[in-house]
């Protein structure tokens, strides 16, 4: 099964956005995930700390669709700016 990122800015309507990347080995999204979401907050002009991103396990029907279904969560990653607020909920 083919694999893919997704990306969310925690202000930008809170959607999940779908990069163009897709592997068939989710380790080297896994792996780079954090370049991903700095490539993606200085292409939008976005703050990379209130960026969110997932490594999802897809359909190939999915391959190039815009919208962000997929089988299941491999990874994720919070934004920086949540990961804070919940630390300092839990304080």
């Amino acid at each position: 099964m083919p694999f893919a990122i997704h990306l969310k800015h925690d202000t930008a309507h809170r959607t999940w956005k779908v990069l163009s990347v897709v592997t068939f080995q989710p380790e080297c999204l896994v792996q780079d995930i954090d370049a991903y979401k700095a490539m993606f907050a200085q292409e939008h002009q976005m703050n990379r700390d209130q960026v969110a991103a997932r490594v999802v396990e897809i359909s190939r029907d999915q391959i190039g669709a815009r919208k962000p279904e997929f089988i299941r969560i491999v990874h994720e990653v919070a934004s920086h700016a949540n990961q804070n607020r919940s630390a300092v909920a839990t304080a």
